[in-house]
């Protein structure tokens, strides 16, 4: 897996030279250029082309790449539920003038009401952030961190001393992310600063959502099991948009700033909850559909590198079958629908091909500095 981010990261970098950052349509023959160079056979980019072509018939290198990071199977033959989880990914600039309609929010959180819980606890309160209400929050937030105050939570979100698989995975984050695609340099420490400015305009999301949760059984009590919960929360709320083609962004800074978030809230946020964290959520800038059209996705981790396969029975490794379905639902129709079975079949096996898929798919749900601690 290491060989393949290392062609992935590669190939961004290749494209964004040749076409220029933030392009993203090029020609059959440049397509076709970019992939020799990276000595990519021909069966391969005959495939990759079907696959990175629009509907326009016009050649995307993001919907290539998207092609590539969920995998072949994931972009052919697994069920739409499952190719959506493996094309979600953070959008980083929304369409400030397109509106988000109240009733799409509404169904994204619909949808989440059927979520596991410790015991059915369902800890979580949802305040959702619009108009002017949002306006003079990202103001607010704004003149604390022009000030220089990046404010701090009331909980720490990473750990003081990370394994290494975790710290590598940070390290090759800030590498893509600062020094390749927005072209910092690691030392330029005021540049990298300024480029997390947006996150306390929301991106430009016209929609906001503070998720937050109990303070005193979180952090007085340590309850660790509610964030665990809150995590659910936050990834069904993401996959919801995603469903819709619109882009979300999870938000850290948020946390920091809970103090401004209380000042401008007032009696809806009172002291006995915990800020989280934020989630910006709106339509991508350019019409960008993030199902299709990625805007940046960092290397994830592979499915053998973080699932350890005990011994298994060769008949169950060898059985090939797709879940039953016709595999064509909708994301947030699966959310919706999902619950806890109290009774499975032992005389059906599960493929092992079809844990694989939905470990794979799981790789692009958030995590912190996209450290990937499980």
């Amino acid at each position: 897996m290491a060989e393949e981010d290392a062609l992935v990261e590669k190939c961004v970098t290749l494209f964004e030279k040749a076409l220029g950052k933030g392009q993203d349509v090029l020609d059959e023959d440049e397509f076709k250029t970019i992939l020799v160079k990276l000595q990519i056979d021909d069966a391969f980019i005959s495939v990759a082309k079907k696959h990175a072509c629009s509907e326009d018939g016009k050649i995307s290198w993001r919907r290539f790449l998207l092609w590539c990071v969920a995998g072949e199977q994931a972009a052919v033959e697994l069920p739409l539920g499952l190719r959506l989880i493996a094309s979600r990914h953070c959008t980083h600039s929304f369409d400030v003038s397109r509106a988000v309609p109240h009733a799409l929010i509404r169904d994204i959180l619909e949808g989440s009401r059927s979520l596991p819980s410790s015991s059915n606890t369902q800890p979580w309160t949802v305040i959702v952030v619009q108009g002017t209400t949002r306006d003079r929050l990202r103001g607010k937030m704004l003149q604390k961190f022009d000030a220089g105050d990046d404010g701090q939570a009331q909980y720490a979100n990473q750990p003081k001393n990370m394994i290494e698989r975790m710290q590598k995975a940070v390290d090759g984050y800030g590498r893509q992310f600062y020094e390749n695609h927005l072209g910092l340099e690691r030392s330029d420490k005021a540049g990298r600063r300024l480029k997390f400015r947006p996150d306390y305009e929301f991106c430009g999301a016209p929609v906001h959502l503070i998720l937050c949760c109990p303070y005193e059984q979180s952090v007085v009590e340590g309850v660790d099991g509610i964030f665990l919960d809150m995590g659910t929360l936050l990834t069904a709320i993401l996959l919801g948009a995603h469903s819709h083609g619109l882009g979300g962004k999870l938000q850290f800074s948020v946390a920091k700033h809970h103090g401004v978030c209380r000042e401008v809230l007032g009696a809806e946020l009172p002291d006995d909850l915990l800020v989280v964290c934020g989630l910006s959520i709106g339509w991508p800038t350019g019409g960008r559909d993030p199902r299709t059209q990625p805007d940046f996705l960092p290397a994830r981790l592979g499915v053998d590198e973080f699932t350890r396969w005990m011994p298994c029975d060769s008949g169950w490794l060898s059985v090939a079958e797709r879940a039953g379905g016709s595999g064509t639902h909708g994301l947030l129709q699966l959310i919706k629908s999902r619950h806890c079975s109290h009774s499975l079949d032992t005389a059906r096996p599960v493929p092992r091909d079809i844990i694989a898929a939905i470990l794979g798919a799981a790789r692009n749900v958030p995590s912190t500095d996209n450290a990937q601690p499980w």
